[in-house]
This record gives structure tokens, sequence and C-alpha cells, in this order.
């Protein structure tokens, strides 16, 4: 059998990675990873380098130039030391202020220090060991004072109080020569200095103008700074990052070249390589992958060649073999894996799906039940709409009808009044009241009358009181018993400003209480239903938690047969007053 072998590479210097299947642009890959790693282990360059240090510099002035904000107004640092007395000084109630002193400053330094603080002439007062205030007053007071005071960061409280000296006396010019005359000096020598408060006044005023100033100043010189550093910090911060690009693309330019030059190397190599010439023609020489020689030794040199060639190839034929296999087991395990992960998704997709359909039904029903709301609303409105539209225009005709009742009763009342303008008594309202009938009756409420209303042309009674409150009181009692049928059913209530009364119409009854006990025979029926028709309205009165502490004869009227009722609540009250009945 013919022996089959693959053929020969083009040329003998071949990549031996190609030879065992991988491509040769992964190995250029690799090789410039390499490259790029070797590159970043050299560190930064020198430019970088000197960059880093300069923003670092700036960084640390930037940082300092923040500190500034903790000096005080001298610009002296506030962090006392062993050596400082931390002075927490109180001026009054409401002005406590800490300064700095060193502890070996006499007493002139710490009162400057102290007078500029607080721009006022001023007494220095310290704690002793009993709590007793001592005035500090010359440099042995402060001697004694400095082994009380603690060292920082304990605080030495000082209590300081506005000084304001003596008045000078002025001297006459008489005795002052006399005194001078004795002490032997020049008259005035003896005199102290006299202090112009009003010139006193203006320099505290100007040392705090000066002071106001110079701590403005000092705020606009470190803002100044501060914004100088900043704007310096970002230039050279952009300076930094722009050659950190520039060099990034010259670091990509270089590589591109590279890989240029690599690739046309690596094409020449590949296309004299390939190249078979005879060394020179009839010579019999020829020169085969850069040897030279006769055909023979060339021929040997090929077979030998082609054993290792064929050799090669059944090692790259085993290792390709054991390739495949593993890709192939590989191949397996990732389907394997594949299927349980699909497996995983499809439930999870199912899970979610389940949900989502439960969200769904539950949003419907949500909906639904929104529709639901809101159509039911919509039909409450339109009901509630129309029945207000319906009670408007009752209540339209309503007062179109009374208009037209009004207007027809007032001319027959005014008809009425012409014609009754000869009778005697006095007319209230619509109500004729007959003089003879008006007397002080047995009620408690006031005047009561007969009366004749010309609109009704019936006889009614009309109780007349003067007290606002009584009326007022006596209507509401009226509109919440009246239900009952055991009060005498109000027709009418009137504000006479005129006469300056108040009026409640009532129907005129058949009789009362007392008319029936001055009749000389009285049936025992009559009288039991008298009986029993009070009992049952104060029964009615009880039942509603209230009380009538005035019934007369008078109150006890009579409708119809055996239809007793309460006339007048003017004394009705609730359960626990105690309200007695008017005079």
């Amino acid at each position: 059998a013919a022996l089959h072998l693959p053929p020969p590479p083009q040329h003998m210097d071949e990549v031996a990675a190609t030879h065992l299947g991988v491509p040769e642009g992964a190995v250029v890959r690799k090789a410039r990873e390499v490259a790029v790693r070797e590159r970043d282990e050299l560190g930064p360059s020198k430019r970088e380098r000197e960059m880093m240090e300069r923003l670092k510099v700036l960084e640390a002035s930037v940082n300092s130039m923040e500190e500034e904000k903790s000096l005080n107004r001298s610009g002296g640092d506030v962090r006392a030391t062993a050596d400082d007395l931390k002075c927490k000084c109180h001026f009054g109630d409401d002005d406590v202020r800490v300064i700095i002193v060193p502890r070996s400053s006499s007493f002139t330094e710490l009162y400057e220090a102290l007078a500029d603080e607080f721009c006022v002439e001023l007494r220095i007062k310290y704690k002793d060991e009993e709590g007793d205030l001592v005035t500090i007053s010359s440099d042995k007071s402060l001697a004694l004072a400095l082994p009380l005071f603690p060292a920082p960061p304990a605080l030495t409280h000082l209590y300081v109080s506005p000084f304001k000296p003596p008045p000078q006396v002025v001297v006459a010019a008489a005795p002052a020569a006399a005194a001078a005359a004795v002490h032997g000096g020049t008259p005035g020598a003896g005199a102290g200095r006299q202090v112009d408060p009003v010139a006193q006044k203006e320099d505290v005023r100007r040392m705090r103008k000066e002071q106001k100033e110079k701590s403005a100043a000092l705020k606009i010189q470190t803002n100044y700074r501060q914004h100088m550093a900043r704007t310096e910090y970002k230039e050279l911060l952009a300076e930094w990052r722009a050659a950190l690009e520039m060099e990034a693309a010259a670091r990509e330019r270089e590589e591109f070249e590279r890989e240029e030059e690599e690739r046309k190397r690596k094409a020449e190599e590949a296309a004299e390589a390939a190249i078979v010439r005879p060394f020179g023609i009839g010579s019999g020489t020829y020169r085969i992958k850069g040897r030279e020689g006769f055909a023979e030794e060339l021929v040997e040199d090929a077979a030998e060649h082609l054993q290792a060639v064929y050799r090669g190839h059944l090692a790259r034929s085993r290792v390709g073999g054991e390739l495949r296999m593993r890709l192939e087991k590989r191949k397996f395990e990732r389907q394997e894996k594949a299927a349980i992960t699909i497996q995983r998704r499809q439930r999870g997709v199912a899970a979610r799906a389940r949900v989502a359909a439960i969200r769904r039904r539950h949003a419907q029903q949500d909906l639904v039940a929104l529709l639901e709301r809101v159509w039911y609303g919509h039909v409450a409105r339109k009901k509630v709409k129309r029945m207000i539209a319906r009670e408007r225009s009752i209540a339209a005709a309503s007062l179109t009808i009374q208009r037209f009742t009004r207007g027809m009763w007032g001319r027959r009342y005014a008809r009425e009044v012409r014609k009754s303008s000869k009778q005697k008594g006095v007319f209230l309202f619509r109500y004729h009241l007959d003089e003879k009938s008006r007397a002080k009756s047995g009620l408690p409420a006031g005047e009561t009358a007969f009366a004749y209303d010309v609109k009704t042309k019936q006889d009614v009674i009309i109780r007349l009181t003067k007290d606002e409150s009584q009326y007022t009181r006596e209507l509401w009692l009226q509109s919440v018993l009246e239900g009952g049928g055991l009060i005498a059913p109000l027709v009418d209530s009137q504000h006479a400003k005129k006469h300056g009364v108040f009026a409640m119409v009532y129907k005129k009854p058949s009789t009362d209480l007392a008319k029936l006990l001055q009749k000389k025979r009285v049936s025992a029926q009559a009288k039991k239903s008298a009986v029993v028709g009070l009992c049952k309205a104060i029964a009615y009165l009880h039942s509603k938690r209230l009380a009538h502490c005035g019934i007369v004869e008078e109150s006890l009227v009579r409708y119809g047969e055996a239809d007793w009722r309460l006339l007048g609540l003017a004394t009705t009250h609730k359960q626990g007053e105690v309200r007695l009945p008017p005079p």
C-alpha cells in the first residue's frame, strides 16, 4: 500500500507553535502583553515623577493655607504649649473669650493683651483657693497668682470688668502753687492726668474699627491665597492629565510601528525561504533552503528531512487526537452544564411568569375595584346632583309661591286693617290685640293677651316678654318638645323692635285649668282628664331630662276633649340646674 505522507512545510524556520494548532495572531498578542507588562514594571517616566512631586508640594501648600483658619487674629497658633497660659476671660454675663499668653508675661503684657482683646480699660481678677475674687494689680500679685493657674490644656478662668478711674479734681492755682512751693516743684506737677470721656470713646471706636479692618484684610488675603493655590492646582492637574494622554498616545504609536516592522520582517523572511532555484545552470549544483550541493547529497538530506517531518507529523497527530478528545470532553461537560443552566433558567422563568401573572391578576382586580369605586362615586354624585337640583327647583317654586302668597295675604291684610282701623285696640304685626284682655296673668312669662289674626281670621293668644334670652330658650324648647303632642302649639314668633318686646303666638285654647276650677260644678271625668294630662306632660318632660318649676293653673290648657297641654316653657330647665322662676 502506498504511504501517504503529509505535505512538508514551506520553510524550515516555521514557528513551532503553529504545528500544534496555535494561531500566529495569538502568539503576537501574547508577546505584546509581555512587552506591556515589562514596560509597566519599569515604573513611571521621569516627567510623571516630576509632575507627581509638584502636585504633592502644591497639595501640602493648600493644606497649610486651610490650616490658617484655625489661627487667631494676630496670626499666631491657637494651640497652647506647656509654657503658655490658656485663659478663659469672662467679661460680664454673656461675653466669654479665650486667649493664650506666655506664662512668663508681666502684668503689663497681660493687661495689654486683655485690653487689646476687649478694647476697654479693665480690672483683672481671679479666684483663690477659698473661692474669693482677687484683683491682679501688679507683677507681685501676678506672681502670687501664677502657682494657682493650671497648665494647658486646662483653662485658667479670669474675670474681667470695665474699670472707670475716679474723676480728677482740678486744684486751684494758688493751692497748687503753694503745694509746689512746699514740695519744691513747679505748679501743676503733682496734679493727676485728667481723662476726657469723649476722647476715650473715640479712641475705643477707632481701635475697634482698626481691628475690624485688620481682620477683614487678613480674611481677604487668606481667601486670595487659597483661590490662587486652587487655580494653580487645577492647572497642574490638567497639564498632568494632558501629559499622561500624550504619553499613552506615543506608546500606542510606538507599539503600532513595532508591530508593522515585525510583520514586514516576517513576510520578507518567509519570501526568501520559499525561493528554490538552481545555483548555476549546467553546474549540477543546487541551493535548497539555504543549502548548496549536488543532487545526490541534497536527496539524502531531503530523505532525512522527510523522515523527521513524518515523525513530527505523527507526533502532531497524536497531540491533535488528544486535544480533540479533550475538546470533545469539555464540549460534553459544557453541554451538560448548559442543560442544567437552561433547566434552572426555565424554572426561574416559569416562577417569574407565575409571579407576573399573579401581580397582573391583582392589578386587574385593583383596576376593576377602582373602576367600580369611580363608577359608584359617579352614580352617587349624579344622584346627589339630581337631588340638589330637585331641592333647588322645589325651593325656587316654594319661594315663588311664598312671594305670591305674601303678596296676596299682604293685600288682604291691608284691606282688613283698613276695615278695622276704627276699632279699639293695638295692632302688633298682623295681630289685633284686645286691650280689655291684656293683663298680668298667672303665667311667669309676662303679659298675655287675646288677639285676632287678620290673616287667618282666628283668635290666638300672644305672650309678650322683654327678655331675649328667655325668648330664645323657650323657642328652642318648643321646637324640641312640640312633637310629643303635650305642649301648646306655637303658631308664630315675632320681634317687635318698635315696641321692644318679643311675641310668641299660640293657638287659642277652649279653656284652662283656672277657669275650670272657678266653675261650681265640675264633673269627675273632667278633673280626672286634667290630672292625667298634667301627669303626662310632666312625665314627657322628665323623659327628656327636663324639669318644669312654674306650673300654675293658667299653664295647663285644653284644646279638645281631654286634650290637656302645657302653655309656656319659661321655667323649664335641665335636671341638675338651679333655675329660679322670674319674680
